[in-house]
């Protein structure tokens, strides 16, 4: 690899992964991604079911598993670090898991090895009511962890280590409303499901900051055929969306007018055989780095799940 590309490679790590954790808030912040996945139970018949036929939409042999996704991400055309899901989505709720990780020569420059999971309920419109959502593992040369809890009142965060910058205070309607980044990603992927649409918008909350995310569509397009990217080159449903943050920023920021400036994204979806919807393409811009794209390089598989105990899920 040439100095330059070294150069190039070392700039990109340092201003990207906090940003990449965001999108995603994939997009995935989460070493390997646990092997079960736990799905809240539905409680008694409290919990409306979106539509009876959401149980048969494909779901195959992950009806008693979750599908296992893996992906390539991309930076500049350079692959830095790789992200791993896992996912379940039942009528009534969904769980999941996310990893982040960086690889290979990015490694030298800056570890990252982050954990991400969350678990929740769906009301009757197919909108995640998240329960709780956990993020952990190594960024920034510094362990970190962050655990917020959900009920009718919003999130509340229960942990928050290390401590953080002084930041501007949140919105307490934006924040109630908000949910974390991964219960967004189960809300689009049941709205696909369901009624076969992305278009939603909403707030999302990590713990320290609020992004608001807007997605349209979808329209049939193409998967680019770039990075040996799997099922390339074959029609998808395509959402496109934007995302930019609204509060939470750091007091001593000199970057708010830039990160609160919408950014634009897409995600091409494929509906396949006994794995259902999933995302097999990822592509957005981070206001510092530029564009970023996520890769799934292989075909789905799947992982244990398992059911926690009832739970009352929030009521509005």
């Amino acid at each position: 690899m040439t100095s330059r590309k070294l150069s190039l490679t070392r700039q990109i790590m340092k201003l990207a992964l906090p940003g990449i954790c965001l999108v995603g808030t994939a997009g995935i912040c989460a070493a390997q991604t646990p092997a079960k996945v736990v799905v809240p139970s539905a409680k008694k018949a409290a919990l409306p079911v979106a539509t009876p036929s959401v149980p048969d939409a494909g779901f195959g042999k992950t009806k008693d598993s979750a599908v296992t996704l893996r992906y390539a991400v991309f930076v500049h055309g350079i692959h830095v670090m790789d992200a791993e899901g896992a996912y379940v989505l039942r009528p009534w709720g969904y769980g999941g898991k996310a990893r982040l990780y960086t690889i290979g020569l990015a490694s030298w420059f800056l570890n990252i090895n982050i954990y991400a999971e969350t678990q929740g309920h769906f009301d009757d419109k197919g909108w995640a009511e998240p329960l709780e959502y956990d993020s952990h593992g190594l960024s920034r040369k510094k362990e970190r962890h962050a655990h917020i809890k959900f009920d009718q009142d919003g999130p509340h965060l229960t942990l928050l280590t290390p401590k953080d910058r002084e930041r501007d205070p949140l919105p307490e309607d934006k924040l109630k409303s908000s949910m974390d980044i991964l219960s967004g990603l189960a809300t689009l992927f049941q709205s696909l499901a369901v009624t076969g649409k992305c278009d939603l918008s909403g707030t999302l909350y990590d713990g320290l900051r609020l992004t608001h995310i807007e997605a349209h569509g979808p329209v049939a397009d193409k998967i680019p055929t770039l990075h040996d990217a799997s099922y390339s080159g074959q029609e998808a449903q395509r959402c496109d969306f934007i995302g930019y943050q609204i509060a939470g920023f750091p007091k001593d920021s000199r970057h708010k007018k830039l990160l609160s400036t919408p950014q634009p994204g897409k995600a091409w979806f494929l509906t396949l055989k006994d794995y259902g919807i999933v995302p097999v393409k990822i592509e957005f811009h981070h206001p510092k780095v530029g564009d970023i794209e996520m890769v799934m390089q292989s075909t789905p598989a799947t992982a244990e799940m398992v059911e926690s105990p009832q739970t009352d899920r929030p009521s509005h």
